[in-house]
Order: C-alpha cells, then sequence, then structure tokens
C-alpha cells in the first residue's frame, strides 16, 4: 500500500516535472546509479533534471529540519560542480481533503457571483474555494490536498484541462488571492478578475460533462 507521505511526494514531483519541462529539462525519477553524475554515486535522489542549465538534483522531504540538514551536508558537494543545483522541496503530509457533491460547488460558484456586486474580496475567496473542490473532483488523486495557487495552475495545465496561457491567467488569480487572505486587504479584485475566475470554475464543471466548450 502507497503511503501517505509517498502520494504526496508522487504529487509534488508531478508540478516540478511540469515547470522543469516547459523549461527544456527532462526529469527522471529514483535515477539509477549510472545516470547521476560520479560525485553524487552515493546519494539516491528523487529525481534528477537535466537538458537545460544548470543541471538539478531533486529531493522531496516531510520535515523543515529535514531539509535543512539535506541541504547543509549536501552543500559541499554542490559548491565543487557548479552546472548541478540542489533542490530540495518541503512538502507536509496533510490530510486529504474528500471532493465534495457537485452542487456545493455550483451553489458557491453563483453565491459568489451574486455578492461580487457588493463585496468583491469576499466574492474572490468564495469563488477560488470553488475552482479549488471543482479541481479536487476533477482529480481527486492528484489535487485531494490543499496546495499553493501555482499549484492548482500547474497541476490543471499539466494534465490538459488548462492552456499555458489559462495557466498564466489562473496564477497571476491565484496570487491576488493569495495576497488578500494574508492582509493585503487593499487589493481589491476587478470585476475581469471575478469573471475569469468563475469562468475557469464552470470550465472544470464543465469538463466533468465531457463538454467544457459549455463553460466558454
Amino acid at each position: 500500500m502507497v503511503s501517505e507521505y509517498e502520494k504526496t511526494k508522487d504529487t509534488a514531483l508531478d508540478l516540478i516535472e511540469s515547470d522543469l519541462r516547459s523549461k527544456g529539462y527532462t526529469i527522471t525519477r529514483k535515477p539509477r546509479t549510472d545516470q547521476l553524475p560520479d560525485f553524487l554515486k552515493d546519494f539516491r535522489p528523487d529525481a534528477i533534471a537535466i537538458g537545460a542549465h544548470p543541471n538539478y538534483v531533486i529531493e522531496i522531504v516531510q520535515n523543515k529540519l529535514h531539509r535543512a540538514m539535506t541541504k547543509k551536508a549536501l552543500s559541499k558537494l554542490f559548491d565543487q560542480h557548479p552546472d548541478w543545483r540542489l533542490m530540495v522541496q518541503y512538502v507536509p503530509v496533510r490530510e486529504a481533503l474528500e471532493p465534495v457533491d457537485r452542487e456545493y460547488i455550483e451553489n458557491a460558484l453563483k453565491q459568489a457571483e451574486a455578492i461580487s456586486r457588493t463585496e468583491r474580496q469576499g466574492a474572490f475567496l468564495l469563488g477560488w474555494a470553488a475552482l479549488e473542490a471543482a479541481t479536487r473532483r476533477l482529480e481527486p488523486s492528484l489535487a485531494g490536498h490543499p496546495s499553493q495557487y501555482s499549484g492548482t495552475a500547474n497541476l490543471l495545465v499539466s494534465q490538459g484541462y488548462l492552456t499555458q496561457e489559462d495557466g498564466i491567467q489562473l496564477r497571476e488569480l491565484g496570487k491576488l488571492r493569495n495576497e488578500i487572505i494574508h492582509g493585503a486587504l487593499d487589493r481589491i479584485p476587478s470585476m475581469d478578475h471575478m469573471k475569469a475566475l468563475l469562468a475557469f470554475g464552470r470550465m472544470l464543471l464543465a469538463y466533468q460533462d465531457g463538454d467544457p466548450i459549455a463553460a466558454e
């Protein structure tokens, strides 16, 4: 049985791989000894990325102390090999969120649209929650945990639900969402922001019906 940590690690690697592939890298998970540079023969990283500059050795950890210790232990090795970089990603294991019924998502999108006329910040946050819920229904095995806004966008692009251009726009919306929930109360979403966010949410629901064009 695959552990929760392994599932979380695989999800993190999916997102990293999507990002690095777009930059020209080829990713190898659990590389063999003969696929590693000589100075790393005694190390077993989770993945390596080659093909662009610099090359990356990727390690996923679930503990901040482990992350610090890993970076400290290997830093001297990488100091002598500037064409390689160490990427240590901290990904805590979180309790999985179960997909919610479609009607809750539809109602949240409708409520967000209705209250956006008077309270746009709250409407925007509700719309984002609906979008994440729709993502979880679409890809429950990959999106079973809370994620950073960039992770949601990367997942949807990597699985073919959004174009690269849509992904860029969704990351911008996610950045705005992040600023608001962390106290930037002077950041007010525009109606164009609201329309785009709601359209993405409805598009994901339409994918579940096999008709993404219906959301356009």
